[in-house]
């Protein structure tokens, strides 16, 4: 699969988790006691259950972006991790880091787990993945080149 197939794809999931997002703006920012009244209804739950899980399929496709996108830019990528890609995409004068990704990476692990201690870094994780989307979307545009 080739850059802008997964530039595609990752369009498509900033795109629902936006529609997801404005399901629910009337909440932001979200507090842990909009977590316990999401949690308690089952079609709440699913769409934090969306959610997390399109955050997931994001960074999934990020990391393959960043790949095809060094590759297609002559960078023998093979052998690399993905924080060796992320420090490439910032030397290039890319606005990931390695701090972003792994700051979305945390987001993603805090999102999947719901136990009514974790309940406020949910709300805390929520509310950062929302304001996050603009600065993903412009890396998008960034490797659009």
């Amino acid at each position: 699969m080739n850059t802008q197939h997964f530039r595609e794809e990752a369009l498509k999931h900033i795109s629902i988790l936006k529609k997801d997002f404005e399901a629910i703006k009337e909440m932001f920012p979200i507090t842990t006691e909009d977590i316990e009244k999401m949690t308690s209804s089952e079609e709440s739950l699913r769409l934090l259950d969306q959610i997390a899980y399109r955050h997931i399929k994001l960074q999934d496709t990020l990391g393959k972006l960043i790949r095809s996108y060094l590759r297609d830019k002559g960078e023998n990528v093979e052998e690399l991790s993905t924080i060796d890609l992320i420090n490439l995409m910032e030397k290039r004068g890319h606005s990931i880091n390695e701090n972003l990704w792994l700051r979305m990476r945390s987001l993603r692990n805090t999102l999947t787990y719901d136990y009514p201690e974790t309940r406020e870094q949910i709300a805390q994780a929520l509310n950062e993945l929302y304001k996050l989307i603009p600065r993903l979307e412009g890396l998008l545009k960034e490797v659009e080149k």
